[in-house]
Parts: structure tokens; sequence; C-alpha cells
């Protein structure tokens, strides 16, 4: 988007700076001399000055592209920008105006050789505002007014805005095509906006021609009137002054991507120089305000003079801003005195009484007489939800009213704690199985003996107290005699009684082993073989032999026994227990190998 270029007259309420990376010419020093107005009397008629020609420089400073030319005392006329790109150039009064009286503006004003369609911008604008006599506008479509809040004014614009930005509105549609126009400009929020119904197109520029332009104002009704290029234009800027009596004046102009040569050539202004304001400030060290402010106003370079004024419960530090002491300026001066408040204190400590310990330590001040709205509620509340309970405190329930006695307080919690009730049961199971660890039996489950006792958890650090074991259901667990597996023996007969079980007792778990029982086996002998002599020390299997069933008669008179039969049944229970023993060593081995 291209910058407009103008000239702008802009009334506004609030300070801004230049926006210097808007401006592409720095700011020089005038190589012409440039005297203050000198004032004496406080009277309205003599605070009334009117500016001539020759008289400019005393009462304007020039800004931006506006410094870089001298001006022409001989035709009396101040460049603002010249036929270049990216200029911006102002001039502002050195004084502010009284805007309770009337003030009457009259010159010309050259706003260039070309049209926006032919390249040129950008026009001139007229500002007025409360803030410092040095503040001027964002340049560009804001014409010099935007970007001031509070700030209004009038302008004459050549170059037509389809967008706006964060400092202006859009330009009126019915001037789209590029016409130039006149109008007023609200700026007051600090964004331009152009009044629509004070809007009347003017001439395109032309030949660098001068045209007559002037402004007057009425101090009582607060109507403004304009006349340029044979137009007039009125407005009531009542609401635009606001309560605002002295406003800072300046005219300004600029160029963008188009251009042209913008320049102002004044034949009189008249107004009433505004008296000076002071604010004598009474602050805390934060910048609160402690006291209402004093203003005081007065004509430009006479004396004025504040002073302190005591405060209850803070001391005078220093003073800051203007001196207490000074002359009157165009601009308004603050002089602040500082106080640094008593520091009276009062201590909240809070205590665990469990443990003896000191939680936290809170210290509130203010100063002597004043009250606290800092209650321990708050903190208390944070401390139940950590798993402390209340104890007490003395804090007032009122507050504290600060005093110049330190005042100390306590508020006391304990631990808080939950008992809960732990049961456990202690299991007896008897396995029944064979060797190779297959089950024999159902196993055998008896009653589970059942325990309890009480845990004590702290809320706080979370450690748990336990109370002994008490028995439910008895301590102990009766003997039990292993059951009958026919053909099979068990390793134990019976598992023996538990007696003394407690809580801290494991699950008991026992196994009984089943053995295969083995069966006597029968071999039949042959008769015609000689059993073999009785051993002198019979074997253990020997003795469990099966006894023959027909008893055997010894004859002491023959040497050798008869053959009754005697001889072949001891061969038999011989050979009966070889066998015996034989199968049970292959039958051993067999289940091994299974």
């Amino acid at each position: 988007m291209k910058f407009k270029t103008g000239i702008v007259l802009i009334l506004s309420a609030t300070t801004i700076g230049i926006d210097t990376s808007l401006i592409t010419t720095s700011i020089t020093a005038d190589a012409q001399e440039e005297k203050s107005p000198t004032l004496s009397s406080n009277s309205v008629t003599q605070r009334t000055v009117t500016v001539y020609p020759s008289d400019f420089l005393t009462y304007f400073q020039r800004n931006g592209s506006a410094a870089n030319f001298n001006y022409d005392i001989q035709n009396f006329v101040q460049t603002l920008t010249p036929n270049m790109k990216d200029q911006s150039g102002n001039v502002t009064l050195k004084t502010k105006v009284d805007m309770s009286q009337n003030f009457t503006l009259s010159g010309s004003i050259n706003l260039g050789d070309k049209s926006s369609e032919s390249g040129g911008a950008d026009g001139v604008g007229f500002l007025f505002h409360p803030g410092n006599t040095d503040v001027v506008g964002v340049k560009g479509g804001a014409a010099g007014i935007g970007g001031v809040k509070g700030a209004f004014g009038f302008k004459l614009d050549t170059y037509y805005n389809y967008d706006g930005d964060p400092y202006f509105y859009p330009d009126p549609s019915e001037f789209s095509p590029g016409q130039a126009y006149g109008a007023f400009v609200n700026g007051t929020s600090g964004v331009a906006q152009t009044l629509e119904e004070s809007a009347q197109p003017i001439s395109q520029p032309s030949n660098n021609q001068f045209k007559p332009f002037k402004m007057s104002y009425d101090g009582t009704s607060k109507m403004m009137t304009v006349t340029y290029d044979g137009k007039i234009w009125q407005q009531d800027v009542s609401n635009l002054i606001g309560t605002n009596q002295s406003m800072a004046f300046s005219i300004s102009a600029s160029t963008g991507d188009n251009f042209n040569l913008q320049q102002l050539q004044l034949s009189n202004f008249q107004y009433t120089i505004a008296q000076g304001t002071v604010h004598a400030n009474y602050l805390d060290e934060n910048g609160q305000t402690l006291k209402a402010t004093i203003t005081t106003s007065g004509d430009i370079d006479t004396l004025y003079t504040t002073s302190q004024v005591t405060i209850p419960g803070y001391t005078f530090e220093r003073v800051t801003g203007a001196a207490h002491i000074g002359t009157y300026q165009a601009n308004a001066q603050d002089v602040n005195y500082i106080y640094k408040r008593n520091q009276d204190f009062a201590t909240i400590t809070y205590i665990d009484d469990t443990t003896g310990q000191v939680l936290t330590h809170k210290e509130i001040t203010g100063a002597t007489g004043e009250s606290t709205n800092y209650t321990t509620k708050t903190d208390i509340a944070t401390f139940l939800s950590e798993g402390y309970q209340y104890v007490s405190d003395n804090y007032p329930k009122a507050g504290v009213t600060f005093t110049n006695q330190p005042q100390n307080f306590e508020v006391h919690l304990m631990h808080k704690s939950i008992a809960t009730t732990e049961t456990k049961q202690v299991k007896e199971v008897i396995h029944y199985q064979y060797k190779n660890g297959k089950q024999a039996l159902n196993n055998y489950v008896a009653t589970p003996l059942t325990f309890t006792r009480t845990v004590t958890t702290d809320q706080v650090i979370g450690s748990k107290t336990y109370g002994d074991w008490m028995a439910s259901s008895g301590t102990s667990f009766e003997k039990v005699t292993s059951p009958s597996l026919k053909n099979y023996t068990p390793d134990v007969p019976q598992v023996a009684a538990i007696d003394k079980v407690s809580g801290e007792t494991k699950d008991i778990v026992k196994t009984v082993i089943y053995m295969k029982v083995p069966s006597a086996v029968k071999i039949p002998m042959d008769k015609d073989k000689v059993a073999p002599h009785n051993p002198s020390q019979p074997s253990e299997s020997s003795k469990k032999g099966q006894t023959p069933s027909v008893p055997v008669t010894a004859q002491a008179n023959k040497k050798e026994l008869p053959d009754t039969g005697a001889k072949n049944g001891i061969a038999e229970t011989i050979l009966g227990v070889i066998v015996f023993l034989a199968t049970a060593g292959w039958l051993k081995l067999r289940k091994n190998q299974e």
C-alpha cells in the first residue's frame, strides 16, 4: 500500500511520539535562529499573541524533512516535504493553545503539482492535542493525526487509501477514483477516522499553486471553521476536545511511493497561549497514589512552588520529575513526591505439633493504623489438603491492625491418622502323591485360621503403624492321619498337629508319598534238586518268607535226613526268596525306566 502525503491540522487529547521508522530524513537543527516567545502577564489579553510571517521561527519548531529546508524569510514559505518519495515533515507550535479562547490561522497551502493518478500524494494536516508540544501523529494515510490518542484535526487529502491499518481507517468510498478532498478527522481513539459528513472534494494539486487557507475557532461554542479552494467546512469539536483546555498544535505532511512538493505559507496566526500546568503527585515507591494530586496553573515562565505533605504511615523519601520549585512551561510538568511506607509487621508461624517443626513462616506488613485482609483460612485449608488436621491458632478472625510494635501469632496443626483393619488367613494343605509326583488322592485342605490387626496410616507422610495380630478362629491345626490306599502305603502315616500359628505364619504345605506294597510270588521247586543248607544267620528277607504248610520233623539217629520232603521245602523257600528279590529289582528298574 502506498503512503499518502499531505498537510494535516490535528487536535488530540493524548501524547505520542513521532514514528521515526516512517521518517526517511533525519531531524537536523535549523540553520536559522529560532526564538521562544516571551510572556510576562497572566491576563488572557496579555497571553493572546499574533504570529506574523516574520515571527514564524520564534513560535514554530521544524522537524523531520522540514528541518532540512530553511524558512524562506522573503516569501515566508516553509517546505514540509520535497518532491521525493518517503518524506515526512512537520512544524510544531512551541506553546500550547488555550482552547477556551478564540483563534484564527490564515495563510496559503501548496499541495504540489500532481494528482494521485499522476503519482502525487499525500496532503497536509493540522493537529491539536493536549500532549507535549513535540508530539505528532503517524505519516501516510494517518495524515499526521492517527497514532495520537484523543487527536482530531483537519486534512487536505490528495491520495485515496482503499485499505486501513492500525493508525487510520479507509477513506470515504465516494472519493475512490482518486479525488482530492478536505475533511475533519476524529483521531481520539488513536486511529484516524474521516468524518464523512464533513468531507468535500477539492481541486487536484496543480503547478505547485499556493491556495488561501483559513481556520478559525470559537472558544465559547467550540465551532471550528475552515475555508479553502472556495469551500467552507464547519464542525462542532466540543466532543473531540473533551475537558482539555490547553492543546498542542502542529502542521504535517508526508509522501510515500507517490509524492509532491508540499509547502506552508503563514500569513497570520492569532491565538491565546495556554497557561502552564504543574501537577504535584504524592506516590509510594510503586507509583501508587497516596494522596490526591494538587494541580496549579500559571503563565509561561512565571514561578510555581509545591510542597510535601504528611501522610500517616509513610515517610517522605525524595522528589522526582520536575523540581519542587520552578517556572511554568508550555508542557505540563509533574512534581512527584515519593514516600516510603513505614514497615510495621506481623508474623504468623505455622507449627507441626506432631514433629514440633515449623511448617512455614508468614510476614505481613503495613502502615501504622492500617488493617490487613490476610486470614489464615487459605493456608490452613492448604495444610488440611496435605493431610494435616487443625489444632488451634490465635490469629484475629477480623485480621490484624498494624501498630508500631511487632505482633506474633501461631497456628498449630498435627498429622491426621486413619485406622483400618487388616485381615489375613493362614492355610494348611496336604498333597497326597505317588513317588513319581502324580496325585494319588485329593488334597487335604484344612479350615483356614483367620487373624486381624489394626493399621494406622499417617496422612501427611504416609507411614503405617501396625497393631498385634488377633486370632479369630484359633491358633492351631489338628493332626491329620494319612488316608489308606489299596496296595500302597504312605511314607508319613500321620501329619502332626501344628500349634502356635499366628498372623506372621506362612501358609503350611505338606506332601505325603504313597509307595506300592509288593506281593509274594510262589515258584515250583524241582524235587530232584537238593536245597542248600540253611545259613547260620538267615537274612531279614528269609525271615519274612512264607511259612511252609507241612511241618518238618528232624530224626537225630540218622546222619542224613530222610527223604520226607523237608529238604525240598527248604529249597523252595530259598528259591522263593531269590525270585522275590529278583522280581522286586526288576520292577524297580522298570519303574525307573518309566
